[in-house]
């Protein structure tokens, strides 16, 4: 073995993968791109993460090769980056990649010059390829670096163009015809025979589809949950969710979401429980909570720690194959179906070739009660029997080598996972979501939350716009579960902070970098949604949301100016701005603000819970208040309701009925 390189020092399960390389891969620091500058060399800069099977592929065809190492460890500063750790570093030079190539993903290989500036940028390299990429670069280097210079100040400037809004709409009127507008663009990009969105890959794009829903709660436009509907039905089914353990994976590649890259990544799970809670208050199915049950179970007893962090993501390989630890072969399924009576090829789809790489990764036929009716079986005898095959299959699982298991605890992330488990709790009403959101809450603030407001993203990084957006997000959604001062003081606190150090003071928007970090390159924002929200739209509503409960104006007007700045971009790339697009719905319609005061107040919270109420932020309260939006409104012994508008609250209702009706004023009835 390789004596350790410099990863060795690092906590993260990916730089750790590498730290035998016989590659003299450093840590990103100031002190490694200072050497680059002083023996004037260029730097490859590496970025992947533990989860990603084309990075190990690279790592055992590139970087454990000697030939290639000789080559990088002679010519190159090679700085290893774990994109989780270090977004932002992923952010730049991702931008020069697709600027470059027309194309992302991981690994992400980046030449550049001593300076830090990409001239090329790539993906997953075989050794040949590679080798001849690094000989053409640091032939360019001796021979012609003044051209270098001038491509490097090209690719500088695209990578900033990437930030670039237009903001000639920021008085634009936003009207509700802005609604069928959007939603009509986004159809032609919806797969409505397979769902998601067109093509492959497929990604689940959990804020895509919540805007869907909430375009749905305001119209009652069918086709919007017909769209939402069948992604989930698909995701649901196939083989993208483990029916064995739960959690779903990344993304299926292809058009039938039959094979997933095997990864298991937390976001896409704690996104999912949100949607499908979503979705159940919408159109309740019972496959629907068993996803939510399952997957929560799964995050419990397989990702989160004793004291309530979650870890990051499970590996798409295990014993260095990818899908091994996940799929089956006919003959043992075979075995199996004739113990049931042949209910197993009933339940999935088998093929004796197998479907992927001859052997078979389980995609269900059907919804168990469809599948029931089809079959003239009784409907809870089906149950039973599933739950008796799934304990099967988990038992001639069991004793297989898992994947690798990244344990990174990610501010941001388990933040979004304390969304999707107060979610839960409002669709399903059981304390398990709440307990584990507020343990979970727990282990955030104690670990990384400042008493200033500054947060980390784990305990060695410092944190990012998301993480700080999230955190404000888990803070205001258990507060409204469990009207604890705490949550709303952690609220105000950390936005406190977070406009402090990362407001761009030219637009209404907010770097993903603090203004204490060390720079980069460039600057950037976060602007477009992807398979996790742009913290700049979300934070939008959370900035409107504490302009309601404080009654203070201005912000609100902040967090208009950023969505509005977004009309015309949200309006012709629909699919990659859905949580602007959602935002926009509180610009069209004022949303609600509903006080509940009074002892019971966390009863009559429970109760609205089953309604799904995109156009209201719910604030309970048991006792008077001192907080603005409750002041002057608790009356000893009653349990008051106060629906609050344009900073106008009606008068006082008992009756949660006539709190719904009028809340529903701002939504087409169906």
């Amino acid at each position: 073995m390789n004596a350790p390189n410099q990863l060795i020092q690092s906590t993260s399960p990916y730089l750790l993968q590498h730290a035998n390389n016989p590659v003299s891969w450093r840590l990103w620091n100031n002190e490694n791109l200072a050497k680059a500058k002083a023996e004037n060399k260029l730097i490859i800069v590496s970025i992947g993460y533990s989860a990603c099977h084309w990075c190990h592929v690279m790592e055992h065809e590139c970087f454990e090769d000697d030939e290639v190492a000789a080559l990088m460890n002679e010519y190159y500063i090679s700085i290893k980056v774990d994109r989780e750790e270090r977004p932002d570093i992923d952010q730049v030079y991702m931008d020069a990649c697709q600027l470059i190539t027309q194309r992302g993903g991981w690994p992400l290989n980046a030449i550049c010059l001593p300076n830090g500036l990409p001239i090329y940028a790539g993906t997953y390299f075989p050794k040949q390829n590679w080798m001849k990429v690094l000989e053409h670069f640091q032939k360019e280097f001796k021979e012609n670096v003044s051209g270098l210079e001038e491509h490097a100040s090209h690719i500088l400037n695209g990578i900033k163009s990437f930030d670039t809004i237009d903001t000639n709409s920021e008085n634009k009127n936003i009207t509700s015809e802005f609604r069928d507008i959007i939603f009509k663009n986004l159809t032609q990009r919806i797969d409505f025979e397979y769902g998601g969105t067109m093509g492959a890959p497929k990604f689940a794009m959990p804020i895509l589809f919540q805007s869907i829903l909430e375009h749905y709660a305001y119209t009652k436009n069918s086709k919007a949950l017909e769209a939402a509907e069948i992604m989930a039905k698909m995701v649901l089914l196939k083989g993208c969710y483990d029916h064995i353990e739960g959690g779903f994976m990344r993304y299926a590649v292809d058009l039938h979401w039959e094979i997933p890259h095997f990864e298991k990544m937390l976001y896409d799970n704690a996104q999912l429980i949100s949607l499908y809670s979503n979705l159940y208050r919408i159109a309740p199915n019972e496959e629907y909570r068993k996803i939510v049950y399952q997957t929560t179970l799964f995050i419990q007893f397989q990702w989160m720690n004793e004291d309530g962090g979650i870890y990051a993501a499970y590996d798409a390989d295990s014993e260095g194959v990818e899908g091994k630890y996940y799929v089956h072969d006919y003959a043992t399924l075979q075995s199996l179906d004739e113990s049931f009576d042949g209910l197993v090829k009933k339940i999935f789809d088998i093929d004796p070739n197998g479907n992927f790489e001859g052997h078979i990764h389980l995609n269900r036929t059907e919804f168990l009660q469809s599948l029931a009716d089809k079959l003239g079986l009784d409907k809870k005898n089906i149950d039973i029997q599933y739950e008796k095959i799934i304990a099967q299959i988990a038992s001639i699982r069991k004793p297989r080598i898992k994947p690798g298991l990244d344990n990174k605890i990610l501010c941001s992330w388990n933040a979004l996972c304390i969304k999707g488990f107060t979610d839960a709790y409002r669709a399903f009403g059981d304390n398990l979501y709440l307990e584990l959101a507020i343990k979970n809450y727990a282990y955030l603030s104690q670990n990384y939350l400042n008493a200033d407001g500054k947060l980390t993203r784990t305990k060695e990084h410092q944190g990012f716009l998301d993480d700080y957006v999230f955190m404000m997000d888990a803070a205001l959604n258990l507060y409204q579960q469990t009207s604890e001062s705490k949550y709303l003081e952690d609220l105000i606190r950390i936005e406190n902070y977070a406009t402090a150090h990362f407001i761009d003071k030219s637009t209404p928007y907010y770097f993903y970098t603090s203004s204490l970090d060390a720079p980069l390159i460039t600057r950037k924002k976060e602007i477009s949604d992807n398979v996790i929200p742009a913290s700049n739209s979300i934070f939008s509503k959370i900035l409107y949301s504490i302009g309601l409960i404080t009654g203070d104006l201005n912000y609100i007007e902040k967090s208009k100016a950023m969505i509005t700045g977004m009309y015309e971009t949200a309006s012709k790339h629909p699919t990659f701005y859905a949580g602007w697009i959602a935002a926009m719905n509180w610009i069209i319609d004022t949303p609600f603000l509903i006080v509940i005061i009074g002892e019971n107040a966390l009863e009559y919270v429970v109760k609205l819970n089953a309604y799904f109420l995109p156009n209201a932020i719910i604030m309970p309260a048991a006792e008077a208040s001192s907080f603005p939006c409750f002041k002057g409104k608790y009356q000893n012994g009653k349990t008051l309701f106060y629906v609050c508008k344009d900073e106008t609250c009606a008068s006082p209702l008992e009756n949660i009925q006539e709190v719904l009706e009028m809340v529903n004023l701002g939504m087409k009835k169906s």
